[in-house]
């Protein structure tokens, strides 16, 4: 089995929340992730957060969304992207 996609993904889910330490980053990436939460609040998945001044504010549940999507994102394209590199 190979670990690397696991670590890469892991890595980069962490080096996300930590740039969240920073204003500014925290606020670009808030914006960044919140306009698909705000989708998906639209279609009618409930508990993603709440929209405050026009603004749609995440709940802990909606940074787990988050927290996931960008985790699956990076594993799979390091498992595409990996294999193809070393050939």
């Amino acid at each position: 089995m190979d670990w690397r996609p696991l670590v890469v993904a892991t890595s980069v889910t962490a080096l996300g929340w930590a740039l969240t330490a920073i204003p500014v980053m925290a606020v670009l990436l808030l914006i960044i992730f919140m306009l698909p939460l705000a989708f998906l609040d639209m279609v009618g998945v409930p508990g993603l957060g709440r929209h405050l001044n026009g603004f749609f504010v995440p709940s802990t549940t909606g940074l787990a969304v988050i927290t996931a999507g960008v985790w699956i994102f990076t594993f799979l394209a390091t498992r595409w992207i990996l294999p193809r590199r070393q050939s």
